[in-house]
């Protein structure tokens, strides 16, 4: 398990690897692998000569099975997990495949439910998964963009408006994405709401000194204004499911 946090489990039991070098060579091995054994000491020990660094590896490899069984094996000066390990990046990919190319509702949730947290957050800092985390970030999104225009485009406004709020939890900075959801809210009839998500990206832009782009502002001032003292009452959305034909259009794209 990489996504959200690091864990090793087998057969219903955690087996993940101490912290420090056990750990980290599963995760390189697991992100990375097959890799090679002098990539894998490089990273693990860059300051140290070729011999020992094959020494430290071959007693490290000892430590990982030790604590976690076999799952990592060296094959002809490569590392690799054995066969039949299951990472759960690599269900999240597959799963995000389908669900960008036929973004129905059931293969779009399906994608989203796989992605539980951004790529080992413990190691959000580190060079040698800076990539990757970003890859699978955005992956992550588009997986959500393409399920809110689906679900949009099937009626099921209700379910488009969830979508962009997780995306807007991912990215707050977002305008593109608080003017669609403020809209589809606004649609709905939900005007208090619609409000607040323009509001909060407002507040989210200002706390890092930024102003707000020019759809944004426009959003705001056109924006239907709730009465005083109204709120807006929960309302039930048929779910349609099913694959879309059409994606509707989008507000242009800022970079935030």
């Amino acid at each position: 398990m990489l996504l959200g946090r690091f864990a090793v489990e087998r057969g219903g039991m955690t087996v993940t690897p101490p912290a420090g070098h056990p750990s980290l060579l599963v995760k390189l091995v697991a992100l990375h692998g097959p890799l090679a054994a002098d990539e894998a000491i490089e990273a693990l020990w860059p300051d140290v000569d070729a011999m020992m660094g094959r020494r430290r590896l071959r007693n490290l490899l000892n430590r990982v099975k030790m604590a976690s069984g076999e799952l990592v094996v060296r094959e002809r000066g490569s590392l690799r997990l054995i066969d039949g390990v299951e990472v759960d990046l690599v269900r999240f990919d597959a799963a995000a495949d389908l669900a960008l190319r036929h973004p129905g509702a059931a293969a779009v949730e399906t994608a989203v439910a796989l992605y539980r947290g951004e790529l080992l957050p413990e190691d959000r800092y580190d060079d040698w998964s800076a990539a990757e985390r970003e890859r699978l970030r955005r992956r992550h999104l588009d997986v959500l963009d393409a399920g809110a225009e689906c679900a949009h485009d099937r009626g099921d406004l209700a379910e488009a408006c969830r979508l962009l709020d997780i995306s807007l939890q991912a990215e707050p900075l977002d305008e593109r994405r608080a003017v669609l959801a403020a809209r589809l809210l606004a649609e709905r009839g939900r005007l208090v709401a619609a409000n607040d998500v323009l509001r909060r990206t407002v507040r989210s832009l200002a706390g890092l000194g930024l102003a707000p782009g020019d759809e944004l502002v426009a959003a705001l001032a056109a924006a239907p204004r709730p009465t005083v003292g109204s709120h807006d009452a929960p309302q039930r959305a048929g779910r349609r499911r099913g694959r879309c034909r059409r994606m509707p259009p989008r507000p242009s794209r800022h970079d935030t």
